[in-house]
């Protein structure tokens, strides 16, 4: 047996010493060895079937003992099942808690997972319009670049830089004709009967637009010669400049448009890198909405058929 204890030893050795102490007579009493098997002294045959007798108790105390020592061994057994199973379910509550702690972290992972969507898309899709894809070459270090370009024009770097330039320079005029052309159609009368000059401004007092009714309606003749050449010399000259030291990349020509024009002293120094780029940010933002604003002019005016400055605002500039 794999298991023994120490009742069942003493249990055992009572065993033997009562095998060789006594026996049991013919009435079936136990008597004393030293009665049965003194020395000197013939075995009986009633002697024989005492010890037949005896063998028959011991048996059975031995078999109890096998039994005995049997249930211990499934107690046993039982027990280290006990055990292994507590320590499956130690082991699972484990598990279970290290899932707790992972659901946890991946909860405040996915509260942070907007900031970082943001990111994402910052980096993916255009700012100006997040459903299309940002070019590669509008990568947002350019001042003013959200990302616009819906045709797909700016390919590369050097393509945007043209664009940039063509953007810098319609901004530019933009501005001076938005608020020229307003400017031209209050004043343009006042102006014309002080210098005893014949007003430019149409029949309706508009501004000379491309129109179907430009060739009736503006007097040309009213304007010199000598201002449209003035005009093409101007600009003929700006455009000159600005390519030259473009295309030249020449080291004081840092960015588009960048002729060194600045008589008031706006722009700030190069030890202000940030107020730079505010500074060209400011002015691409405003040259963009003032061509909005002289598309706008357009618009109104070919469609209204009046000036800008209409009956109802006109006493607010009188």
């Amino acid at each position: 047996m794999k298991y023994t204890s120490s009742s069942s030893l003493a249990i055992i050795a009572y065993a033997a010493f009562a095998s060789n102490a006594y026996s049991v007579d013919a009435s079936g009493a136990f008597v004393s060895s030293s009665s049965v098997c003194t020395p000197n002294r013939t075995t009986s045959p009633s002697s024989s079937a005492s010890a037949s007798a005896l063998s028959s108790p011991l048996a059975a105390s031995i078999q109890y003992e096998e039994q005995v020592l049997e249930d211990l061994d499934t107690s046993i057994r039982l027990a280290e099942e006990a055990i292994r199973l507590g320590e499956e379910a130690i082991e699972s509550s484990n598990s279970v808690h290290q899932q707790r702690v992972d659901l946890e972290l991946n909860f405040k992972a996915d509260a942070a997972e907007p900031e970082n969507l943001k990111d994402l898309l910052r980096e993916t899709q255009s700012k100006a319009l997040p459903f299309l894809k940002r070019p590669q070459a509008l990568d947002g270090t350019m001042p003013g670049d959200v990302g616009f370009d819906p045709l797909g024009l700016a390919k590369n770097a050097k393509l945007l830089g043209i664009f940039r330039e063509a953007e810098v320079k319609h901004s530019r005029l933009a501005m001076l004709a938005a608020a020229g052309w307003p400017l031209s159609e209050l004043l343009d009368n006042k102006i014309a009967t002080l210098l005893n000059l014949t007003p430019a401004l149409d029949t309706m007092g508009r501004a000379p637009i491309p129109s179907s009714s430009w060739s009736a309606n503006v007097n040309f003749e009213s304007i010199p010669d000598i201002y449209w050449i003035g005009v093409a010399a101007l600009a003929s000259a700006v455009e000159l400049l600005g390519t030259e030291k473009w295309m030249g990349k020449e080291p004081d020509y840092k960015f588009a448009g960048c002729l060194g024009f600045d008589p008031l002293g706006f722009y700030p120094k190069d030890n202000d890198p940030q107020g730079q780029k505010r500074m060209q940010t400011a002015e691409i933002k405003h040259g963009r909405t003032a061509m909005m604003a002289v598309a706008g002019y357009y618009i109104q005016e070919h469609l209204t058929g009046l000036p800008l400055i209409g009956p109802a605002l006109s006493h607010f500039f009188s």
